[in-house]
């Protein structure tokens, strides 16, 4: 996908917000493809993993991941970068954070995943509204620009295409990934998080092992 020429850039303004929907990002299907493809799916609010800790959660089950299955994986965190998103590259007055982890799955296979922190929002009326977005694993051909430039597509918003920020349904993953999984929320109806920490990180493996 193409960047729009800095001319073309759209008021920001006018984009809309997303809904939960679009920004649920859940579908637990594969994306072997190189078509456009969205992960939506329907949004069951994440109550029992509150969305700024879903980060911390991330890094739980990856320590699990290797004490479970051997596998060498190495992770780093950061910021997200500053594109056409408005104020999403930000939680309150920080920088929004994102982790990459590099699994190396068996000597010909390594896999790479995307989570990125995510927040609460206070909506019209006073309510809080909670983030979602899925944890995104792929295969590429390198471990240290595509998902920069991922990053880069997250945080930028196409008023042309209708397509805001914070999605993970752009063009250039599908392109420049050979294979792609969305690992939806730690499952909101198992009420003990250890319970859950052990579903999710038992979905993550599934998702590994059938890359």
């Amino acid at each position: 996908m193409k960047a729009l020429p800095l001319q073309s850039e759209p008021d920001l303004e006018e984009i809309e917000e997303q809904t939960p929907k679009e920004l649920a990002s859940l579908q637990q299907g594969s994306d072997k493809g190189k078509a456009l493809k969205a992960d939506v799916d329907n949004l069951d609010p994440p109550d029992l993993v509150d969305a700024p800790e879903k980060i911390v959660f991330f890094q739980s089950m990856l320590r699990k991941l290797e004490e479970e299955h051997g596998w060498q994986i190495e992770s780093k965190i950061g910021d997200v970068p500053k594109k056409r998103c408005r104020s999403q590259h930000l939680v309150g007055d920080r920088p929004r954070r994102y982790c990459h982890a590099v699994i190396k799955r068996d000597k010909s296979t390594t896999i790479q995943i995307l989570e990125i922190e995510l927040t609460s929002k206070l909506k019209k009326g006073g309510t809080l509204e909670a983030e979602s977005l899925s944890t995104l694993f792929f295969r590429a051909g390198d471990t240290a620009v595509t998902f920069q430039r991922i990053l880069d597509e997250l945080m930028t918003a196409y008023k042309d295409e209708r397509l805001n920020a914070m999605s993970w349904k752009r063009q250039f993953i599908s392109q420049n990934t050979s294979v792609r999984e969305y690992l939806g929320h730690p499952d909101n109806k198992i009420k003990n998080e250890l319970d859950a920490l052990e579903s999710w990180v038992a979905r993550a493996a599934d998702k590994v092992i059938g890359m």
